[in-house]
Order: C-alpha cells, then structure tokens, then sequence
C-alpha cells in the first residue's frame, strides 16, 4: 500500500507539471503585456493572485516529488561550493515580504568574514525557506525571528528561533513526520501547506 502511494504521488506531481509550466508562462506574457498597468487594478491583482496560486503549486509538486525520491533513496544532491553569506541573505530575500506583512522584526547574524559553503543550494534553500516559514506562520504579529550562521570546530550550524508557541511536548517526538500537526493548530494556514515539509528539511540536512 506504502508502494502504491508513492507511485501515486511521483505520477500525479509529473503530470502536474506540464499544464503548471503552460499557466505560468501564459501569466508572464499577460503581465509582460500590460506594461503601463496600475498596481491597484483589479487587472493587475488578478495576474499576482494568478502567479501567487502557480507559484505555490510549484512548491508543492516539489516537495511531493522529493517526499517520493526519498521514499526510494533516489534523491541526489548537487553540491557546489558558495557563500554562505550570500545563501542567507538570498533565502531571507524569499521570505522578508511576509515578515515584513506581519510586522516582525527577523535579525540575521552572520559572522565576517562569512566561510563559503558546499551544498545543493535549491535544496538547502528549502530547508531554510521551510524553518523561516514556519516561524513566520506561527508567530504573532511584531513579535523577533532570528536566523543565525555560527562555525563551531568544522561545523557551520544555521539555526532559526523565533517567539511562537512552541510545540507540545506530546508533539515533539512527531514533528519531523510526513503529514505531521501540531495538536494545538487552529486550522489556520492548513490549506497553505503539503504537511511535507519538516520531513523533508529533515532529510535534505540529514543528507547534506
């Protein structure tokens, strides 16, 4: 049955993939069309909600289609060497505009000079994308998030905490599983998330 599911998903995500790529494209050539367009048309909202929705599904197909390349042990890093610095900055450029909608305040601590870093940077920006969001889903508005790069003997350790809630101690053990929540969620931001992805951050660090 596990077998089933997984080929399932691998399959679904694949199809979804080409009519996605189609929807995309024809949104870029809508909005690259409509150049002296006023932000606040209905026009213009209709094109953000449209690559907002595209976008999410983008994210969502891949964290599917790696959830079933793990279940295979077939998922490959392409490790290559960058700035760790440049990496940070890069993923809290991803994450800032909804930081910034909830007016919380995310400090970013990197040492100078910053070391370089080998890593799959699509992937390991999804871990980083992963934590940050979760830290900016679950807590309150104007309250600290903080991301923070330490080297520590050969080690280069990223963390990320913030303010929230903080999970239940029933919970923690079950945190890292696929489809895993939280029994204190309230339901909000549930249709946002595969419930995917703590697994797979766990993973591809694990992997790294």
């Amino acid at each position: 049955l596990e077998q089933l599911k997984q080929t399932l998903l691998l399959t679904v995500s694949h199809e979804l993939k080409t009519p996605i790529t189609a929807i995309k494209a024809g949104a870029e050539m809508l909005e690259a069309a409509e150049e002296n367009l006023s932000p606040t048309s209905p026009k213009a909202r209709l094109l953000r909600s449209i690559n907002s929705g595209v976008s999410r599904l983008e994210r969502l197909i891949d964290e599917s289609l790696d959830y079933a390349r793990m279940q295979d042990a077939t998922l490959e890093l392409d490790m290559r060497p960058c700035s760790s610095k440049e990496f940070i900055e890069e993923v809290v450029g991803f994450v800032g505009p909804a930081i910034r909608a909830k007016r919380q305040n995310l400090e970013v601590t990197i040492p100078d000079p910053a070391p370089d870093i080998m890593i799959d940077r699509r992937r390991a920006e999804r871990v980083l994308i992963n934590l940050l969001g979760n830290a900016n889903k679950h807590t309150p508005v104007g309250t600290n998030i903080s991301i923070k790069l330490q080297v520590e003997d050969t080690y280069i350790i990223i963390s990320v905490a913030d303010n929230g809630p903080g999970i239940l101690a029933v919970d923690q053990d079950r945190v890292f599983n696929a489809y895993y929540r939280n029994s204190a969620a309230d339901g909000k931001g549930a249709n946002q998330s595969s419930g995917l992805g703590l697994s797979i951050a766990k993973y591809l660090a694990e992997l790294h």
